[in-house]
């Protein structure tokens, strides 16, 4: 009757649902290739099929682009190497050509006293103001224009370091005096060869076009010759 009933909840049952119809159920829907049927998974297969080639395309044209970006790397990377080597062949002929204070021929045979005594009384002859410029050319020569770059000085004045001095001072005219007669010494001391001509920068060649650089090398070569 209704009056036992009150009070007492009643419940329904629930049928379980196996666990492998979740599966399917959830499989179904989640796009992957197990999870499809039929005819399904034959027309997933013709798709596939479908769409290869333009996959294949893609990457064959993706490894090309890096294949050219690699070759211009390598290329702007050659033409930096040419125009700095040309650039370096210029300076050497141009700076060869200063008159040298002590005749190379003589240079193994001086001593560090006769090599010092020689540079100041060259310097005797020079104005003061134009006595780095003077000295500096004498360096070059002997390192650009020799081709022995370590022989030339890191920086040429210094109006930070005393001990360098700034351009055309009394104590900048002592390094670099003293950087020459170190030249000359190292030359002797360890028989660095000395060039008899000038370096034939016109067979350096550049990428493309001519540029400044390949130009001046021309123009230096010309008035060596």
């Amino acid at each position: 009757s209704h009056g036992a009933d009150y009070g007492v909840k009643r419940t329904r049952r629930r049928v379980a649902t196996p666990a492998s119809s979740k599966k399917r159920r959830a499989g179904a829907s989640d796009g992957r290739i197990g999870a499809l049927e039929g005819d399904e998974l034959a027309a997933a297969a013709l798709l596939a099929r479908r769409l290869a080639p333009k996959r294949d395309r893609e990457r064959a044209a993706d490894a090309a682009a890096i294949q050219d970006l690699k070759r211009h790397k390598a290329d702007a990377a050659k033409a930096k190497a040419t125009e700095a080597a040309a650039k370096k062949l210029a300076r050497a002929s141009a700076t060869f050509q200063a008159t040298p204070w002590i005749v190379d021929a003589d240079v193994p045979t001086r001593t560090a006293t006769t090599v010092r005594a020689t540079i100041s009384q060259k310097l005797a002859k020079i104005p003061p103001r134009k006595q780095h410029d003077a000295l500096r050319e004498q360096i070059e020569r002997m390192s650009s224009g020799m081709g022995h770059d370590a022989l030339k000085p890191k920086f040429w004045s210094s109006g930070k370091d005393a001990s360098i001095g700034s351009k055309g001072s009394d104590k900048n005219i002592e390094f670099l005096a003293a950087t020459l007669a170190a030249a000359y010494e190292a030359v002797r001391r360890d028989a660095l060869p000395l060039v008899q001509a000038a370096p034939a920068a016109a067979t350096i060649r550049t990428i493309g076009d001519e540029t400044l650089q390949s130009a001046e090398i021309g123009r230096a070569a010309a008035a060596a010759a």
